[in-house]
């Protein structure tokens, strides 16, 4: 009786944690969808379509605000979160005010990587001005959840924004090798879009599992 009690336990514990892994995949999904429209409606409307991607067309888009590029050395540190070890810090943040966006980024550490790190603060920017995603994200009730799901949708975004889907399918269109091997392309791509080969094989995988859907 005790075993059958125990073993119906294990077998909720694996339903609620196989139901917490598939809600965090649709969400993931969900929101990644959400803010590549957004994207495409970025360029659409400012009109760039080549690569490599600077961030001209958000500042066209943001045409209401300022915007101010400063070293992550630069960031007051009144604002560090109390319980942020210094390794977490080091790589971005943002300041959004009444008229000027600031964006910190180490500009010590390699183009392509503060190139992505300045995109998925933009992404953070536009989370922002998102009351649909802000009030989903306010809705979950687990810290850590929600904190994973902001910065994976930020990744996202930034991904999105320096190697949008409509050029990486021209790319990959004029590669002698398909179906795509992310590995193999991304040694051919990532130069182009000024990303670094690490980023582009996550961004065509991403795009392959899109293919396949």
């Amino acid at each position: 009786m005790t075993s059958g009690v125990v073993l119906r336990e294990k077998i909720d514990h694996r339903r609620k944690y196989l139901h917490r892994g598939t809600w965090h995949r649709l969400t993931l999904y969900k929101w990644k969808m959400h803010f590549d429209r957004i994207i495409t409606g970025v360029f659409d409307e400012t009109g760039w379509s080549n690569p490599p991607i600077n961030f001209d067309p958000l500042h066209q888009y943001m045409a209401g605000y300022d915007i101010a590029y400063l070293d992550i050395h630069d960031f007051p540190d009144e604002l560090f979160p109390h319980d942020c070890a210094n390794y977490e810090v080091a790589e971005g943040r943002n300041i959004i005010g009444n008229c000027t966006i600031y964006l910190f980024s180490d500009e010590n550490i390699w183009e392509t990587r503060r190139r992505f790190t300045l995109a998925h603060e933009w992404g953070h920017v536009f989370q922002y001005f998102d009351d649909e995603f802000k009030a989903e994200m306010e809705a979950i009730p687990n810290p850590a959840i929600r904190q994973d799901v902001i910065e994976c949708v930020a990744n996202a975004f930034a991904s999105s924004y320096l190697m949008p889907s409509r050029l990486i399918k021209d790319a990959v269109a004029h590669l002698p090798m398909f179906p795509v091997d992310p590995q193999l392309t991304a040694q051919f791509t990532a130069r182009g879009f000024n990303v670094s080969q690490e980023a582009m094989r996550y961004r065509l995988m991403d795009y392959a599992k899109r293919i396949e859907r």
